[in-house]
């Protein structure tokens, strides 16, 4: 017979994938996204970061440290962003197992589009409202940010699902079922 559980718990009444304590072990709390979700995501991020970057050069504005935040802070969002439709991707593929890739990446994008959408909204009001009652401390800044919530945005819907067809987010082994059916 298996020894006690601590504090009295047995585990007929600890729920499924709980740990001994009762609680969700850290690979369960956690999901962290595919490698395969990891290429475009990093590919999209340094498009962020790099057409920022030129904003500056174009525009002239004055690059300091309030600058470096606002990319970093631009790469945070459009991180967040990207997860939203790759973390919806993930759950269509599981649940559509013979849908087509292209097909499974438009749904996701349409389902997370209203909510990306009206986020970006937001933060664009509450950021020109700084870039014109700011100042000019801050308004590298915002404009950096302004610029950048528009280029995440764009990454995050054209650039981060379109890529995943390219690195063939579909597992082979749920595609050998059918291969196997069609020779039959």
């Amino acid at each position: 017979m298996d020894a006690p559980e601590p504090w009295g718990v047995t585990s007929r009444i600890r729920p499924r994938g709980a740990g001994r304590r009762g609680l969700q072990s850290r690979s369960q709390a956690v999901r962290p996204l595919d490698t395969v979700h990891a290429r475009p995501d990093v590919q999209a991020r340094s498009d962020d970061a790099v057409l920022t970057v030129g904003f500056f050069a174009l525009t002239q504005i004055d690059f300091n440290l309030s600058s470096i935040a606002a990319i970093l802070t631009i790469i945070g969002y459009s991180l967040n962003d990207t997860v939203v439709i790759f973390d919806r991707i993930r759950e269509i593929l599981r649940r559509y197992k013979q849908m087509p890739v292209r097909d499974v990446i438009d749904l996701a994008t349409n389902q997370t589009l209203a909510r990306t959408i009206m986020t970006s909204l937001t933060l664009i009001l509450a950021l020109g409202s700084l870039f014109v009652f700011g100042g000019s401390v801050i308004r590298s800044f915002t404009a950096a940010m302004i610029w950048g919530v528009f280029v995440a945005t764009a990454s995050s819907i054209f650039i981060g699902g379109p890529i995943l067809i390219y690195f063939n987010i579909r597992p082979k082994a749920a595609t050998a079922p059918d291969s196997k059916a069609a020779e039959a």
